[in-house]
């Protein structure tokens, strides 16, 4: 079950049909990547909440923390059903991104029947045609053909689709019922109508030892009408629309060592471990700024990696300017004594987007002779 596991900003989000009443929510967390290997503290490195029908049941839920790295961490909640729907959402990040690996939900009420399914399109208008959810691998692609899909691209996964007829010739036309992205596999080579952007993706099917049908994209709102020539189509895919941010784990990050680093004059630099690091030398004030570069307008995250030797928890800042000297953010932070030989990581966050461009990071701390900073990372 912890296998797999979806994450992203506020953008994450669930919705399950249920009848009204009175449910138990099991939420089920693991952190798969900071902390790894136990040479580092990774507390606060993901910071989120969690929402049950727009109430936070947690608050800053911090999984390492809590349940270090690739552990189980189960929450459970007691939670009433007015609308017919349950909620779950992750309103607010404050480090990283959320995370959750798996849900389950269950009825106090034995006697409950199931509630409706949700479809992403009525008025369907096509001969033979029916709504099928759940696309997966396996799947027959056509009622009259035994075709089957052996490779299907990841966004399409459980997605709602048509089950037609090949060589159907009919126009088919559907409505959204919520803003959709429509997904059409085409025989390759077919033109197809430039409104459907071609993404560089493809499904496979066991015709001919791996048939490709070209994948394309159309971004439809609420209450539209979708028109498509069934001619050379392969699969009609819907898929609920979504805004999600790249996955923040897998985004870019620019490490800035000492080479780069500017200090004040009780900073020096130092080889330790064969790299050059700034050692602060005594317990007079200390600062280290590193010029740094972002290359496009998001929420930024910095990252400081030290040793501390000092059997004493050491009080920092850390700064962010724009290129006119403005301060942008200012947060506090503490280096922990760490062994020989380890590193140790503190990080925070630029709280909202900033734009593309040059700025300056800045650590201010006193009374810290010894500490050794290796470098900073900007994700």
């Amino acid at each position: 079950m912890f296998q797999t596991f979806r994450y992203g900003l506020d953008k994450l989000y669930y919705q399950f049909p249920a009848p009204n009443g009175i449910y138990n929510v099991e939420l089920y967390f693991t952190e798969p990547w900071l902390g790894i290997g136990g040479s580092m503290d990774a507390t606060g490195m993901r910071l989120f909440d969690v929402a049950i029908n727009d109430k936070i049941v947690l608050k800053d839920l911090d999984i390492w923390k809590e349940a270090g790295s690739n552990a189980a961490l189960k929450k459970t909640f007691q939670v009433k059903v007015n609308d017919g729907m349950l909620r779950i959402s992750f309103p607010n990040t404050k480090v990283g991104q959320a995370i959750i690996a798996a849900i389950a939900v269950a009825s106090r009420n034995g006697n409950v029947q199931k509630a409706p399914s949700f479809q992403m399109i009525k008025d369907l208008n096509c001969t033979g045609c029916s709504i099928n959810s759940w696309l997966d691998e396996g799947d027959e692609l056509f009622k009259n053909a035994e075709i089957q899909i052996n490779k299907l691209p990841s966004s399409l996964f459980g997605s709602d689709w048509l089950f037609a007829e090949r060589k159907n010739l009919d126009d088919i036309h559907f409505v959204l019922t919520d803003t959709a992205d429509v997904y059409l596999a085409i025989e390759s080579g077919l033109k197809i109508s430039k409104e459907y952007e071609r993404l560089n993706d493809s499904v496979i099917t066991d015709e001919d030892s791996g048939r490709k049908y070209d994948l394309h994209r159309k971004r439809f709102i609420k209450g539209e009408r979708a028109t498509i020539n069934y001619k050379g189509v392969g699969l009609i895919a819907i898929q609920q629309a979504t805004n999600m941010q790249p996955a923040y784990d897998l985004k870019p990050t620019t490490s800035y060592k000492s080479d780069v680093a500017i200090f004040n004059k009780s900073v020096e630099k130092k080889i330790i471990s064969n790299n050059e690091r700034t050692v602060i030398k005594n317990d007079d004030n200390a600062e280290i700024v590193w010029p740094i570069e972002t290359g496009v307008a998001d929420v930024y995250s910095i990252t400081v990696k030290y040793n501390s030797p000092l059997e004493k928890d050491i009080d920092a800042m850390l700064q962010l300017f724009d290129v006119s000297n403005k301060k942008l953010v200012e947060e506090p932070v503490q280096f922990k004594f760490t062994k020989t030989g380890k590193w140790n990581y503190v990080n925070i966050n630029t709280g909202s987007m900033i734009n593309a461009g040059s700025y300056k990071v800045k650590l201010v701390t006193k009374n810290a002779e010894g500490l050794i900073i290796s470098n900073i990372d900007v994700q």
